[in-house]
């Protein structure tokens, strides 16, 4: 089990040009986040997204990223279609 102390939250939408985590509170180590109304594809290494590349994320899944390993400000993502998509960001330390 992981305790989790919550930070705060934080909704982006996600469209046609690749954007990252625009809130993080500075003592943010760890997200959960909730995809919605359409398909995202992620980069993590702090590079663009781009449509049809990296790893793609369906409407209606969680991105865990829980484990306190990852530089939340590296993350990006991209809408998959022509429908933007909503991200359903928690912040925990």
């Amino acid at each position: 089990m992981v305790a989790l102390l919550g930070l705060g939250t934080e909704q982006l939408t996600v469209s046609s040009s690749s954007v990252g985590l625009a809130s993080i509170p500075n003592a943010a180590r760890k997200a959960m986040i909730r995809v919605r109304t359409a398909q995202v594809y992620q980069e993590n290494d702090g590079t663009a997204a781009a449509t049809n590349a990296g790893m793609a994320i369906n409407s209606g899944s969680f991105i865990d990223l829980t484990d306190g390993l990852y530089n939340l400000s590296q993350f990006r993502w991209i809408r998959g279609g022509s429908v933007d998509a909503t991200l359903d960001i928690n912040y925990f330390r």
